[in-house]
């Protein structure tokens, strides 16, 4: 930067000192032209002094840029036997869960702010876009078929759809919601594979990128949901807005499905909980049909986002939608 800033300098210098020196039969006009000439090229060569090294070394970094060597990527994690698969049942087929069941999808102790459980959070009947940023178009499909299962389980979700493959999207694509996956970040060097899409905080966001499966669930206005101010309506603070997942392995690999599905049903509303999400085994068909019986409760019309754990208890028992 330091070499740009020289450059700079110099070709500046020389504008200002054409502009006084005007010789005989040129025009107050061709002179200040000169000099904006002159000045307009040194301020390219500042940029170029300046940034050319930044992009040589992303260009030309052991030849891969920001991503590793092949031969330096991570093998897939390897399962004896092989996980089941993450197949969700029908809605005919979800378990009716009791008081003391919710403790495993809903409000963990260490929670410190909304995004994490403090309260009851989720979309709204907006559209919600997906895409997966790390693996192109098979990767978007992927996970637009994964939440298109769920939604076969938990018909009250928002309909979704592949933000780049749905030539004329529901509702007004400006305001419908999103749901992005970022996914096989092992490809990457470590310095790069979080920088811009998600800033790592401590205690259960930092646990989740330890372990490779991260969900930052994408309040519709996290700061606000903070401090409750802004004049903003309880169930708008808590609307789920533009959550992301982020998965250290290549969709497809084993294991990656069901951190994929846990990392989604967070999105969607369940709490990042000791049992659920960070229970580093296989889920079996019967957690998933668990699992997605905690959703559909989320999604029940008497169930409101912003409602505190006493709050979301009381409406589920008055209702008769869970065992005492």
């Amino acid at each position: 930067m330091t070499t740009g800033l020289r450059i700079s300098g110099c070709f500046l210098c020389l504008g200002i000192a054409t502009f006084p020196r005007m010789k005989k039969g040129n025009t107050l006009r061709k002179q200040m032209r000169r000099g904006a000439i002159a000045g307009a090229f040194g301020a390219t060569m500042y940029m170029i002094g300046g940034w050319a090294p930044v992009f040589w070394k992303q260009w030309t970094d052991d030849g891969y840029g920001r991503l590793l060597p092949p031969e330096e990527i991570e093998a897939a994690p390897a399962v004896f036997p092989p996980w089941p698969e993450i197949a969700p049942p029908g809605p005919d087929a979800l378990s009716r869960l009791s008081r003391a069941d919710l403790k495993r999808y809903f409000f963990p102790e260490d929670a410190s702010d909304p995004d994490y459980g403090l309260v009851i959070r989720r979309f709204d009947q907006r559209p919600v876009a997906l895409r997966n940023s790390g693996e192109g178009r098979e990767g978007d499909r992927e996970v637009v078929a994964l939440y298109n299962r769920i939604r076969s389980t938990v018909p009250a979700l928002p309909e979704g759809y592949d933000k780049y493959g749905t030539q004329d999207p529901p509702g007004d694509p400006e305001t419908n919601a999103q749901i992005s996956v970022y996914s096989s970040l092992k490809r990457w060097k470590p310095e790069y594979r979080y920088k811009g899409a998600m800033y790592i905080q401590r205690g259960i966001d930092e646990r989740m990128t330890e372990q490779g499966c991260r969900i930052k669930p994408g309040l519709f206005v996290t700061g606000l949901s903070w401090k409750g101010g802004g004049g903003m309506p309880t169930a708008e603070r808590y609307r789920m807005h533009r959550p992301l997942i982020s998965i250290h392995h290549r969709l497809g690999e084993p294991t990656v499905d069901h951190c994929l599905f846990r990392a989604m049903t967070v999105a969607l509303g369940l709490h990042p909980t000791e049992a659920w999400f960070f229970d580093p085994g296989p889920v079996t068909p019967d957690e998933q049909a668990r699992a997605l019986a905690a959703l559909a409760l989320v999604y029940h019309p008497a169930v409101k986002p912003g409602m505190d754990e006493e709050t979301f208890i009381q409406t589920l028992l008055d209702r008769d939608l869970i065992e005492p």
